[in-house]
């Protein structure tokens, strides 16, 4: 009878601790609520919390990313360290002198590359061809076009490190939004060899207003030649086209000159004429030096813009599937190696719409590509 008197007060304990329990999680969601309610915000819609853990989780696979390629650079430089022990522990004293000179000869070379390199940068920014990137459509774009458009610059500014007859970039309208997204992108632009300003580039270039030519392939007028006199504006935006004649518009509204790159001259394209910023930026750097549009456009445009000729389709045709994705795997490999132009740099400007998969892997090159000229624009 004691026992059982004893047994009879615990059985109601137990249910306090599940109620508890239960009011634990409620309270939990109500203070979420309650977060979102005094922010002033209105609850996430399904569509937007989908959104958001695939955002979560691209910011989780990017650090994954970077610890894994730090990790392998730390491997790699110690394997290398060890090959090199191994290799002069089993030369001579006189094969070990030669090798030094060797070395030391390869960094005098490299270290004379890069003296010309800044060289050139320099003469670029006193007396190079003018060419204004107009950032001036941060409203416009989503967060993902965004990221996209540094993505695109990173690109550009590696390819005009890498010429020979490098651009005089001006930056302009980097200021609110598109400033912050930069800022977390590409942090080390604002060590770059450049103009950048937060002010648009009609003011930057107020009283030079007739030297002003914005490139757009909406325009009636087809540039022959540079004119190193002119100021060549390029519009920094990835819109997906959903903004028809935007640049052509504004340069109209504005009273300045607009023209288009002569590609339909030299070029069938598979699709629109509109291409990325970093391939217009490369396309007047590979101008500069070969002074021929068409050995421009063949180094610089992939070949999933290009339409193929009757007789390369006939052949493809009768081609054998496994030919075929021989073929393809080649064209890509072709189209990363342009898109990295002279030493790294797509998504489109405006271009059409591409599938989700497809877009996503390209923002994340981008991606890779603006952090790694941020760490590039540091170290300068």
């Amino acid at each position: 009878m004691s026992e059982g008197a004893q047994e009879q007060p615990e059985a109601p304990a137990e249910a306090p601790v599940e109620v508890q329990e239960a009011g634990d999680a409620a309270g939990e969601q109500d203070a979420v609520a309650d977060g979102q309610q005094q922010d002033g915000q209105p609850p996430m819609t399904k569509s937007q919390l989908k959104k958001l853990k695939k955002r979560q989780y691209f910011e989780e696979r990017k650090l994954k990313r970077r610890e894994t390629e730090r990790q392998r650079k730390q491997e790699e430089q110690a394997r290398r360290r060890e090959e090199g022990r191994q290799r002069m522990a089993a030369m001579t004293e006189e094969e070990q002198a030669k090798w030094r000179e060797e070395r030391n000869a390869r960094g005098q070379a490299r270290k004379q590359e890069r003296q010309e390199a800044k060289a050139r940068m320099e003469k670029a920014l006193e007396s190079g061809q003018k060419v204004v990137i107009d950032l001036d459509f941060a409203d416009l774009m989503r967060e993902p076009e965004r990221k996209s458009i540094c993505g695109q610059l990173a690109y550009s500014w590696h390819a005009n490190c890498a010429a020979q007859h490098p651009l005089h970039l001006v930056l302009t309208s980097v200021q609110g939004t598109m400033k912050a997204v930069l800022d977390k992108q590409v942090s080390g632009y604002k060590n770059w060899k450049a103009t950048i300003t937060e002010k648009p580039y009609i003011e930057h270039f107020a009283g030079e207003k007739g030297r002003l030519v914005y490139l757009t392939a909406d325009s009636e007028h087809e540039l022959q030649e540079l004119d190193g006199e002119a100021v060549y504006i390029i519009g920094g935006i990835v819109d997906r086209n959903r903004h028809k004649l935007l640049c052509y518009n504004k340069a109209e509204e504005q009273g300045i000159r607009h023209a288009r790159l002569p590609v339909g001259d030299y070029m069938k394209l598979a699709s629109s004429q509109v291409m990325t910023t970093n391939h217009v930026v490369e396309i007047m750097l590979r101008w500069l030096e070969l002074r021929d549009w068409k050995r421009a456009f063949e180094a610089v445009i992939p070949p999933r813009k290009r339409k193929a000729e009757d007789g390369e389709q006939e052949e493809e045709e009768d081609e054998q599937p496994q030919q075929k994705q021989q073929k393809q795997g080649s064209d890509a490999a072709q189209e990363q190696q342009a898109a990295c132009g002279g030493g790294d740099a797509g998504e489109q400007q405006q271009a059409e719409a591409a599938p989700e998969a497809e877009q996503q892997q390209e923002q994340e090159q981008q991606a890779a590509a603006a952090e790694a000229a941020a760490a590039a624009g540091e170290q300068a």
